[in-house]
């Protein structure tokens, strides 16, 4: 869980962090066509291959009057993760409280604004990713 200081804030966090989670993908199967790679590195590049294929995210934030306006001045789109929150069955709480759910990473706004930092992580990552 990427907990933030606001809705763009915790937007902008979902968008880099699938940036780099596609770089990191493309990084891995870039190293898998190795030819020299040790039995042992080949197992953990597939299993982190698997972990980051299967990996599902979500931006998880309550509706706000004229959020969609809201965010376009911030250059962010929050209708695909409006609609995916209103659409969702079983609604995205609950898949991330399933762990045999693939939805392992959600972003959420802070209630409290004693957080120290604008973010914290808690994952549900699999302990070899």
């Amino acid at each position: 869980m990427v907990v933030s200081i606001d809705k763009a804030t915790a937007l902008k966090m979902y968008d880099k962090v699938q940036h780099n989670w596609a770089l990191e993908t493309k990084k891995v199967w870039e190293e898998l066509g190795r030819y020299d790679l040790s039995e042992e590195r080949q197992k953990e590049l597939k299993e982190r291959q698997r972990v980051l294929e299967t990996t599902d995210m979500a931006l998880i934030v309550s509706p706000g009057q004229n959020e969609i306006e809201q965010m376009r001045k911030h250059c962010l789109d929050i209708e695909p993760h409006r609609t995916r929150i209103v659409e969702s069955q079983p609604g995205l709480d609950e898949k991330f409280k399933d762990s045999s759910d693939p939805l392992r990473i959600v972003f959420e706004i802070g209630k409290s604004t004693r957080l120290n930092s604008s973010h914290f992580l808690l994952s549900r990552m699999p302990s070899s990713a």
